[in-house]
This record gives C-alpha cells, sequence and structure tokens, in this order.
C-alpha cells in the first residue's frame, strides 16, 4: 500500500475541501459572536435609554434585528456541524482506500478516473454547504432546502462511490 503522500491527487482533494469547510464552519461561528456582541451591546444601550426614560413601551422589548441574526448564524454554525462531520467520516475511508487503488493491478487510468470522481463529489458538497450558508442567510426556503438535499446527495453518492472502489481493487 503507497503511504498517505501529499502528492496523492484523491488526498490532496481532500484536505483542500476540508480546509474550506472548515474555514466556511469558522466564518459562521465569527458571525455568530459579533452579531451576539452587537446585540449585547444594543440591549444595554436599549436599558441605559430605559433608566432614563422610565415610560418604555412594547416596542423597546422586541429582540432586535441582530439577536435574531446571532440566532440565525447560531443555527447555520449548527447545522454546518451536523453536516460536516459525516461528510468527512465518509470521506476519510474513500481517500484511504483510493490510496490502495494506486498499487492495484488494474488499469493505471483507474487511478485517475478514481481521483477526478472522488475530487468532484467531495468538490460538490464542498460547493452545496457554501450555497446552503447564503441560502439559509437570506432566508431562502424551497432553494435551501434543495441545496442541503444536493450536499446529502454528494455525501451519500461518496459513500457508495467508496464501497465500489474497494470491489474494483
Amino acid at each position: 500500500m503507497q503511504p498517505l503522500i501529499l502528492y496523492n491527487a484523491v488526498l490532496q482533494g481532500f484536505v483542500y475541501n476540508v480546509f474550506l469547510l472548515m474555514f466556511r464552519v469558522f466564518i459562521a461561528a465569527q458571525i455568530t459572536g459579533v452579531s451576539k456582541m452587537i446585540d449585547t451591546m444594543a440591549t444595554k444601550k436599549k436599558q441605559k435609554q430605559g433608566v432614563n426614560n422610565s415610560d418604555s413601551s412594547l416596542e423597546d422589548q422586541k429582540p432586535s434585528s441582530w439577536a435574531s441574526r446571532a440566532e440565525l448564524a447560531g443555527n447555520i454554525h449548527r447545522n454546518d456541524i451536523e453536516n460536516v462531520l459525516p461528510f468527512i467520516m465518509i470521506a476519510i475511508p474513500y481517500v484511504i482506500v483510493s490510496t490502495m487503488s494506486y498499487n492495484s493491478t488494474t488499469d493505471p487510468q483507474y487511478s485517475l478516473w478514481n481521483a477526478i470522481v472522488g475530487n468532484i463529489l467531495m468538490a460538490s458538497f464542498t460547493l452545496s454547504r457554501m450555497v446552503y450558508f447564503f441560502m439559509y442567510w437570506f432566508n431562502l426556503q424551497p432553494w435551501r432546502t434543495l441545496v442541503w438535499f444536493w450536499g446529502l446527495l454528494s455525501t451519500v453518492s461518496l459513500g457508495i462511490y467508496t464501497i465500489i472502489c474497494m470491489y474494483v481493487l
């Protein structure tokens, strides 16, 4: 079995896609933190104004738009964790199986085909998660569900392709 080396096309694609996914998760976490910080500052400002104006109306008690954005960003972040981890757990066996295929007795073109299909499936999932962020953030509901299904289909396809690769070796 060939060791997992960085000039392996499948491993390079895996590392690249996982880096992009983790960067996206990090960005969602930062947006959540900034939104919560802005909401906290707005709440404190309203409370300070409420002390000066003992007349508080119902509008002052409404949550700020930043509170709803902070909750939305938190939901996106949790959703990413719930979807990225299963993808990584399916992609790691694929990387191992595809690395073994380089030393197989099959045609060398199989290794190239294996790398192309696997990288397309991994990139498809990564792209679906990038698009999903915007669909969720702007509340484009029917499209958000379709994009989520696209990511699920990419993950399931990668799992099936891993099983196929195991038997083609």
